[in-house]
């Protein structure tokens, strides 16, 4: 039989054969009215970007439904539902749902509305069961090859971005017996102190803007030059400069000098 859309029902003539097919029918139409768990694509993301609350997405669940005649009944779109993030207390992986997304969406079994605004223990907002709008997104399943991730294996951890890397903390610590920096094109320090306690090999030219101290040999296999400007000290040698100073002893000839004055 079809009804005002068209649509054949999916009662078959043996459901109703007997008490015990009639009962069964009803029920699994009840069982079958509930939603429990469904493949969805995201349609639409309302998230704030950056450090916030965790916002919302639209779905759109996959898998039509079908008539009794095995016609294909689509799903509309479910608005408005969390998604989850992996946190716990105050520390979070932000990693905002993007549309095209296909993932998993589990549904509350009562009406959770309530319980989201207030974001504690509520009554239920209405006496609705297993609806969609009660669901929560629980994030990506089948999509795509990743260009931004962090990778675990077993030859280590890889974390790669295309575009910048940030990192921000009270203090940080590399421990590593060897910590290879390759930068094809500048490496930039901004501090007040920097500190290296033991070897620091350096291929390639290095500007330093801002007073170096060194509390041990430096070894040049090269030329030291400093800018001959005059009346600057720009090399200094036991507190004479290198560029400003004058000589004892000056005699004419092919005598030597005093030592710097």
């Amino acid at each position: 039989m079809q009804d005002d859309a068209g649509y054949y029902g999916v009662q078959r003539p043996e459901d109703a054969s007997g008490e015990y097919n009639a009962l069964a029918f009803v029920i699994n139409q009840i069982i079958n009215g509930r939603n429990f768990c469904a493949w969805v694509q995201v349609v639409n993301v309302d998230a704030p970007g950056g450090l916030a609350l965790a916002g919302t997405v639209d779905v759109q669940p996959l898998v039509n439904q079908l008539d009794g005649a095995g016609r294909p009944i689509p799903h509309g779109v479910v608005n408005d539902l969390p998604y989850l993030r992996a946190q716990g207390g105050t520390n979070a992986i932000i990693m905002d749902p993007k549309v095209g997304d296909v993932g998993l969406c589990v549904f509350a079994d009562r009406d959770s509305s309530s319980a989201q605004a207030s974001r504690g223990v509520a009554n239920p907002g209405s006496f609705r069961r297993n609806d969609m709008a009660d669901g929560v997104y629980l994030g990506g399943i089948l999509n795509a090859i990743p260009t931004q991730y962090a990778m675990f294996t077993d030859d280590g951890i890889s974390i790669v971005s295309p575009t910048k890397i940030t990192m921000q903390a009270s203090e940080i610590d590399l421990v590593a017996p060897v910590i290879d920096i390759q930068a094809s094109t500048s490496v930039t320090v901004t501090t007040p102190t920097f500190t290296v306690n033991g070897d620091c090999h350096i291929t390639g030219e290095s500007t330093l803007d801002g007073n170096v101290t060194a509390g041990a040999n430096i070894d040049a296999s090269g030329t030291v030059t400093a800018p001959n400007v005059v009346g600057t000290t720009n090399v200094s040698f036991g507190g004479k400069s290198g560029i400003a100073h004058h000589h004892s002893g000056v005699r004419s000839g092919t005598d030597n000098s005093g030592p710097p004055v």
